[in-house]
């Protein structure tokens, strides 16, 4: 009838898993490993030739947004691969320099400069580890629709069941190699990182990654659980547990923050903003427990002081 309003678009579904992708931002500058690695009978100049090829394809990124996809996991796994045997055979190489932003500390636009190629693989590794983590999250994006191009999934469908298993083993795999990074790989670099570091090398933050990746893998298997019919109590239990994984991933980070004031750190006072992050993320067992007919996913039913924080300043979609 003419006059008639257009009906409202129905809202768009909220992702079970908060906006947070500082760690896939990572950028680096291209650098040349031919010029700096002599070719010889152990190192070939084909081999060096594709580790450069290979950086520069896989890490070398323009802009401020990134797209990814489950093609890019084998050319980071074989740059690593590769990586990884030049420094058995050339040893740590000091005298390499690589340059990497940090967005993390706050500084995206701002390239640090580390000399080493132990520095150079742990930056990639966590770049790797934020990969499969990105992937998680644009399989969630996908499935409810939100990726440009893409259609909701039915939640309760098989595709929907099978595209939460993908992610939660992309988050389970990313949360491996963060621990990695900070048991194994970082440790033994610690003596040789004075001064301003990237926050992506330090050991305290990966844990917090490992723990943050393994929280969003028991949301998304709550989710499931809600979605499928799963008894109330169950769903309950499933996110009291992920409640309690983002709040060990919050420690870490609220314990690396007041590491960093005690020593006056600079990058320190500038990853207040991943606390606050992290603090909205633990709010997603307040979200559950909203209300029959209330929003879901809005934080009104929350009286923490994160959700406060939001209602209050309308951030939930700008906090950056």
């Amino acid at each position: 009838m003419d006059g008639e309003l257009p009906a409202p678009e129905p809202p768009k579904p909220v992702p079970p898993l908060l906006p947070f992708d500082d760690p896939w931002q990572l950028r680096t500058r291209s650098c040349n490993f031919e010029g700096a690695v002599p070719a010889g009978e152990v190192v070939s100049l084909n081999h060096i030739r594709d580790m450069q090829g290979q950086r520069n394809l896989m890490f070398v990124r323009e802009g401020t947004k990134f797209g990814c996809s489950p093609g890019m996991i084998d050319g980071f796994k074989k740059y690593l691969s590769n990586l990884a045997y030049l420094i058995d055979q050339e040893g740590e190489r000091y005298d390499m320099d690589f340059e990497w932003t940090s967005p993390l500390s706050n500084r995206g636009q701002r390239f640090f400069r580390l000399n080493g190629l132990k520095k150079e693989q742990a930056m990639a590794t966590f770049l790797y580890a934020s990969l499969l983590r990105q992937l998680a999250h644009q399989c969630i994006q996908d499935l409810l629709g939100l990726s440009p191009g893409s259609a909701a999934v039915p939640l309760s469908s098989d595709p929907a069941a099978a595209a939460v298993a993908t992610a939660v083993g992309y988050l389970r795999q990313a949360a491996g190699v963060y621990e990695h990074l900070a048991e194994v790989m970082l440790p033994p670099l610690f003596t040789s990182m004075n001064g301003d570091r990237p926050a992506e090398i330090l050991a305290r933050c990966n844990t917090a990654m490992s723990q943050l990746s393994l929280a969003e893998a028991q949301a998304l298997t709550a989710f499931r659980a809600q979605h499928k019919g799963t008894s109330p109590g169950v769903v309950a239990s499933l996110h009291a547990g992920a409640a309690e994984l983002y709040e060990k991933a919050a420690k870490s980070i609220r314990d690396y923050i007041g590491e960093c004031y005690k020593k006056e750190t600079c990058y320190g006072k500038k990853a207040g903003f991943v606390l606050l992050c992290w603090q909205l993320m633990v709010c997603m067992c307040c979200i559950v427990q909203q209300p029959e007919g209330s929003n879901p996913g809005s934080y009104a039913g929350c009286k923490c002081l994160p959700c406060c924080l939001v209602n209050h300043a309308g951030a939930h979609d700008t906090l950056r």
